[in-house]
């Protein structure tokens, strides 16, 4: 079980990993949320291992689909395909240290916008205590404008191509 898990985290599809341990995808994502669910967040895992991380944050924000039950029964009263689309959509804003391949704090949040992502860099500075010295992120001016509402004019900023 450590192992598939750890392979997924090395970004192995989940075909790709059923494939070389002969299950079947829904299998090898059973196995893989049966780890998942008993793992503790990045909160407790920085104040519990305090990593040391390099500084460089690369952040985005990337729209996925999330389910759940109450959405399903919605569709069936009536809505249209839109607003059930509009209710399996949230942004998953990450940041990843560069320097060591870390995610040391993401989030599930409704949009990419300030308030979204002034909340993010308030948990990685507050709680998870992590240093910035420099922003990477695309053309959002948003995330450039919430980190420096939260960490000031210390840190440098780049932009991602």
């Amino acid at each position: 079980m450590q192992q598939l898990t750890r392979d997924h985290l090395e970004r192995k599809s989940m075909r790709t990993l059923g494939r070389n341990v002969q299950m079947s995808k829904s299998t090898v994502m059973k196995v893989i949320h049966t780890v998942t669910h008993v793992a503790k967040d990045a909160v407790w895992i920085a104040k519990k291992f305090q990593p040391i991380w390099g500084g460089v944050l690369v952040v985005d924000g990337k729209g996925v689909k999330v389910f759940e039950s109450l959405a399903k029964s919605l569709k069936h009263r009536g809505m249209s395909s839109q607003e059930y689309k509009r209710l399996h959509r949230k942004v998953w804003i990450c940041g990843i240290d560069y320097l060591t391949g870390d995610l040391p704090h993401y989030t599930l949040a409704d949009e990419e916008t300030k308030v979204d992502l002034v909340m993010y860099f308030k948990i990685l500075k507050e709680e998870i205590h992590y240093e910035l010295k420099v922003l990477v992120c695309d053309g959002n001016e948003d995330i450039v404008l919430a980190a420096r509402k939260v960490y000031g004019e210390t840190f440098l900023v780049q932009r991602c191509t």
